[in-house]
């Protein structure tokens, strides 16, 4: 019984990082009205589950991936422990999976005034750009607003 649990979660994980590797591979593209859907908002973040990001091999260039492997316990936020320092007209794109994809997910950014630019999730990902105005160092956190633990798997690009 233990074993056929922990098969399927390692499957479910596996499904999901298969799939957000693919959507990002091809290229996908969300197609977005003139709202972008952002919102800006407080967060508390004292008692938030800090996330490793981790350093995809091999980048060239002016830009950074890192990886997100996350499990957000239910009514928790999650940051990541690497602060990503950017400049006014840079972006950061979050693009990820999430399960169980019913879940009431919110991911951003936080901005280095300390509030919280983020987009609301759905149907189980986020694929969002956003655009930087102001100098500074960002984190990125998801908020996971439902009582279910989340599985979070994808990429940060910046």
């Amino acid at each position: 019984m233990v074993n056929t649990i922990l098969n399927r979660k390692k499957w479910t994980r596996m499904f999901v990082f298969s799939l957000t590797f693919i959507l990002a591979l091809t290229g996908a593209v969300s197609a977005y009205a003139a709202d972008s859907g952002e919102k800006v908002g407080s967060i508390d973040i004292t008692n938030a589950i800090k996330q490793n990001l981790s350093q995809v091999q091999g980048d060239v260039g002016a830009f950074a991936t890192l990886t997100i492997d996350w499990s957000i316990p239910g009514n928790s936020t999650a940051t990541g422990t690497t602060g990503l320092p950017m400049e006014s007209g840079e972006s950061i794109t979050i693009n990820v999976s999430y399960s169980p994809s019913a879940s009431s997910v919110q991911a951003g950014i936080i901005q280095p005034d300390g509030s919280f630019r983020y987009v609301n999730g759905s149907r189980g990902s986020v694929n969002h750009e956003f655009s930087i105005s102001q100098r500074g160092t960002y984190y990125v956190a998801i908020v996971n607003s439902s009582s279910n633990t989340l599985t979070v798997t994808g990429f940060v690009n910046y």
